[in-house]
């Protein structure tokens, strides 16, 4: 009798114990489809989602199943949780939604992590998208923002189709199968401050997708693909300001697509550095490619097929330089042309230009090749300063309070003894004339009237080699004197009659009294 009431006990223990498991999983993860109604309400109530306002909807638990949000104006909180699929469906759906927020999810294992159709107004933060076939998608969807999110082992990354002037902003993407960021039939969108490593292929713009601004970037090792590409009619992009690496084919590739800007780039160790047309998507005109750094690529210019591209103050350093065919386009602006460094010609005249052409072949030739590297310095005053040199410019700073520009300068090799620099100063951001001194003292040589063109005065200086400190100051000009100093005259005379008349009524009333 004993042996039997221990073993009713025992039993009753077990299953009191398993009904606490199947309780205890119950409130932390649940699965199938839950739906944040139109009303506010979590369907089913016992979904691991709560609310004390309608407003923001916390995750309390991880979810085996999808979030269907129809309400709009809301904030959709993770906490931390996942919320994991099988492969297919929508992790979390914002569908026809405007004004949500979905922060801090792990989205896992769905066809699209995070999905927008018709959508507006919305900000994805913070979220870990991880393992689906596309981590974001975008139909028709506009003014969303897509911020400080971490992509990773995605098929594709963050997808936009017919989708306009959304944000892409500090996302890390890393280990897509595929491309990390693809558009197409969208236009105006910003991709800007990404992470992009280690993807099957970094940003494409195809499919009359135009005027999108990609910029500030970090896009390395993309395999097979290439780090920034546009095409099939996509024109008026701008690419500028990004880290393109590591690319097996091209750091930037246009292809059938018209006036797209490249430019201030750092385009290094890919096959090509930057190619227009392809023998499958040639005969793209009006490209601007200007002051991008192109550097140890197989390839840094390679064009089929192309015309009417302009291709200006750009470094060519340690590439095959150019591949292409023998259409025209334009290799300098008639002022400037591209660093090449392979050129053997000399600048007997002292301008910073060398004194014979590059000739890539009849049709293509940079008439102004420059003789040192291009650089260019934004300012607090929004102007640019551009600076040709020879030397390691090491710094470079612009002090608003007195319009001065500093910057140190060193030798660019062990052997070099004489740098040079020609300078670009916008009129609007110092007055004329100005002062160029060389730690302290007047340069070796110097040019002051090297050449304006209404907007700007370029200046040309050259110095002995060490580590140098260069300080370009404005002078008054010699008519402000006539006008400051007779200022400064009746301006004493003034404070000694008013102190004479002070001090006259003054005695005037101590004699009263």
């Amino acid at each position: 009798m004993r042996s039997k009431s221990l073993l009713a006990f025992w039993l009753t223990l077990l299953l009191v114990g398993l009904l606490a498991l199947a309780f205890e999983v119950q409130l932390v993860q649940a699965g199938g489809t839950i739906y944040i109604r139109a009303d506010g309400s979590v369907d089913p109530p016992t979904a691991p989602i709560s609310s004390v306002d309608y407003v923001t909807y916390a995750l309390t638990g991880n979810i085996n199943g999808s979030i269907v949000v129809e309400r709009d104006n809301i904030a959709v909180d993770g906490a931390g949780c996942t919320v994991e699929g099988t492969g297919s469906g929508r992790g979390i759906d914002l569908s026809g939604r405007s004004n949500i927020t979905v922060k801090n999810v792990n989205v896992v294992a769905f066809k699209f992590g995070i999905y927008l159709e018709g959508s507006s107004g919305n900000m994805l933060v913070e979220n870990n998208i991880i393992e689906n076939v596309y981590s974001i998608y975008l139909e028709a969807s506009s003014n969303n923002t897509i911020t400080m999110n971490n992509a990773t082992n995605n098929n594709v990354g963050i997808r936009l189709r017919e989708s306009s002037n959304n944000t892409i902003l500090w996302n890390s993407i890393t280990k897509q199968e595929h491309y990390s960021i693809g558009l197409s039939y969208s236009s105006g969108n910003i991709i800007a401050g990404n992470n992009i490593t280690e993807n099957g292929g970094g940003i494409n713009i195809f499919e009359s997708s135009n005027c999108n601004t990609i910029y500030g970037n970090n896009v390395t090792a993309a395999g097979e693909g290439c780090g920034v590409g546009m095409g099939y009619s996509s024109n008026c992009n701008s690419v500028y300001g990004n880290n393109i690496a590591n690319h097996r084919y091209s750091g930037v590739a246009i292809g059938s697509s018209l006036n797209n800007s490249v430019y201030g780039n750092n385009i290094v160790n890919n096959r090509e550095g930057v190619s227009i047309g392809a023998n499958s998507k040639p005969h793209s005109k009006y490209n601007s490619v200007y002051g991008n750094n192109i550097v140890n690529n197989e390839y840094g210019f390679f064009m089929y097929d192309s015309s009417n591209n302009s291709i200006h103050r750009n470094n060519f350093i340690n590439n095959t330089q150019v591949f292409i065919t023998n259409l025209i386009n334009s290799w300098d602006d008639g002022v400037e042309g591209n660093y090449w460094s392979n050129y053997t010609g000399v600048d007997l005249n002292l301008d910073g230009i060398g004194d014979s052409a590059h000739v890539i072949n009849e049709n293509n030739i940079d008439q102004c090749p420059l003789m040192g590297t291009f650089h260019s310095f934004n300012t607090s005053r929004g102007y640019m300063v551009n600076v040709i040199s020879n030397s390691t410019i090491q710094d470079f700073k612009y002090y608003e309070s007195n319009r001065t520009i500093k910057m140190h300068v060193s030798n660019s090799s062990l052997g070099q003894t004489f740098g040079f620099c020609r300078i670009r100063i916008p009129h609007a951001l110092m007055n004329e004339p100005y002062n160029v001194t060389v730690d302290g003292a007047e340069p070796h040589y110097i040019n002051y009237t090297l050449l304006d063109d209404g907007d700007n005065r370029w200046v040309y200086f050259t110095y002995q080699h060490s580590t140098r400190e260069i300080t370009i100051t404005q002078e008054f000009p010699p008519f402000l004197l006539y006008i400051i100093i007779p200022l400064g005259i009746m301006t004493t005379i003034l404070l000694i009659v008013m102190i004479y008349i002070k001090e006259h009524q003054t005695a005037r009333v101590e004699e009263t009294v």
